[in-house]
């Protein structure tokens, strides 16, 4: 679960492409989009995950892994009227 930017806000979508050899190594992580203040906590989170390796024995040497990350607002706590 990626964590939400201290300071970011609102909402967002982040596309992450990952570029894996065919033993499911990372080999690198690209931003699919426009530049957003959740990229650095997508990509953090992205880094974090493992794969497992394709079990077809034909696996090809590169493979393209897209992650879609969402990241919703969190809410304000909410002040019980004074009575």
């Amino acid at each position: 679960m990626p964590a939400y930017p201290p300071t970011a806000t609102g909402s967002a979508i982040v596309l992450v492409e990952i570029e894996m050899s065919g033993r499911a190594d990372p080999r690198g992580y690209r931003i699919v989009g426009p530049v957003s203040g959740f990229d650095t906590a997508a990509l953090d989170a992205v880094r974090a995950w493992r794969f497992d390796a394709p079990r077809a024995p034909d696996a090809t040497d590169r493979v393209f892994v897209y992650a879609v990350l969402g990241f919703r607002a969190p809410l304000a706590p909410v002040t019980p009227p004074r009575e």
